[in-house]
């Protein structure tokens, strides 16, 4: 191998670990920031907050946002968990290998690719 495909070679190498490193940074972030807003009550309604789903994923509930009339997806909470990203299931999707957001209403937003495996536990 001359010294020229080599280097090419390296490059697409770095290239692809890096989208593969980006993805999991956008994934992380996403996640994270679902779980932190999990469980957003302040109304009271008895949400609850997280839940290991059977599915192999992870069910996120909380109240952020809906009472902006005309656009229910801003404002405050507004006493329910059926604005956008207020129900939410993380799923790992093993025959894509992929992470994926599952919405209330069934839309599903692929948050990262090329996942081998992905474990929820409620650590007890």
């Amino acid at each position: 191998m001359d010294c020229l495909t080599e280097v090419e070679h390296t490059a697409v190498r770095q290239a692809d670990m890096q989208a593969v490193l980006d993805g999991a940074l956008f994934s992380l972030d996403l996640v994270q920031r679902l779980l932190r807003q999990s469980g957003n009550d302040p109304h009271g309604i008895g949400l609850e907050g997280l839940e290991i789903a059977a599915a192999g994923g992870i069910h996120i509930r909380s109240d952020l946002t809906g009472n902006s009339p005309g656009d229910p997806d801003k404002g405050d909470p507004d006493g329910d968990a059926e604005d956008a990203y207020e129900d939410v299931l993380i799923r790992n999707n093993t025959t894509a290998d992929t992470l994926e957001v599952v919405t209330v209403g069934g839309g599903v937003q692929t948050v990262a690719e090329q996942l081998s495996d992905c474990r929820w536990s409620s650590g007890s």
